[in-house]
């Protein structure tokens, strides 16, 4: 399969792609169309630099057409006060209404995670959902029998963690874990990831801010990621094979409340060189 090609009738020969190909091996051929050439189409990530700079849609990556690919709506551009006020009131939601989300809602989010920058653009996490309330305190229940273990056998790490506390509260019908979400999204990796972690924590923070955007609530969920980097059992419920990690997951659903200001916060450390 031929990586990249050039439909000649819409190219201008503007040499757009070959500036941004982050890889530089497109180049320019005898006849001043670009070209990559055999022994460097290895060297592609897929990134799609080339194909989305493209004004014509000339180019072709890996069998889809630029000139199929959705443009960009410049009456959805977002101005700098709306993003900021986004990123900005994006608030952890720890108290949720009893109406879940559909699966369909669900997607809808999760559908944007594919946008979110990855290590040499390995696109290679991989989501795993939990849905529904008795599930979710399933997922809650497992936990919490990791943390019996480790207050057991690490009473001094257990204290600094309040883990006592939490699991009396499970056992009183309280989810100090999972705070009574209907959902709880999980995101994991496998050995073909370059930077694993990093990408599931943007991965996670682009999920965020789309549910956000939808009128969702979301929270990190600490204790469920802690957890299932050692105990198997919470691996197993959500069905990681043992070739991948778990690196984090959020609670999702409908908040309960809304909030109407923006909390203070310190100001930016910032150093100049």
């Amino acid at each position: 399969m031929t990586i990249f090609s050039v439909d000649p009738a819409r190219c201008e020969k503007d040499d757009l792609c070959l500036t941004v190909c982050p890889l530089r091996i497109i180049r320019a051929g005898a006849d001043g169309f670009p070209a990559v050439a055999p022994e460097r189409e290895a060297y592609c990530i897929a990134c799609g630099h080339c194909a989305a700079i493209c004004p014509r849609g000339a180019i072709t990556l890996r069998d889809t057409p630029g000139a199929a690919l959705t443009p960009l709506d410049k009456s959805l551009d977002v101005g700098f006060e709306a993003a900021a006020q986004l990123l900005k009131a994006r608030r952890s939601v720890r108290h949720f209404n009893p109406e879940p989300l559909s699966r369909a809602q669900i997607m809808e989010v999760l559908d944007v995670t594919r946008w979110a920058p990855t290590g040499t653009n390995t696109q290679s996490l991989k989501w795993t959902v939990v849905d529904g309330f008795s599930r979710v305190r399933e997922l809650a229940g497992l936990v919490v029998d990791w943390m019996r273990g480790v207050a057991a056998a690490d009473p001094a790490m257990g204290k600094r963690l309040n883990l006592p506390g939490v699991i009396r509260a499970f056992e009183e019908g309280k989810d100090p874990v999972c705070r009574g979400a209907p959902h709880v999204v999980a995101v994991h990796a496998g050995r073909e990831s370059v930077t694993p972690a990093e990408d599931a924590v943007i991965g996670l923070t682009y999920l965020e801010l789309a549910a956000f955007a939808r009128g969702y609530g979301t929270c990190w969920a600490g204790f469920v990621a802690l957890g299932g980097k050692s105990h198997k059992p919470i691996l197993d419920f959500l069905g990681i094979p043992p070739e991948e990690k778990l690196y984090g997951a959020v609670m999702l659903g409908r908040p309960r409340y809304r909030f109407a200001r923006l909390p203070e916060r310190k100001p930016a450390s910032v150093a100049w060189r």
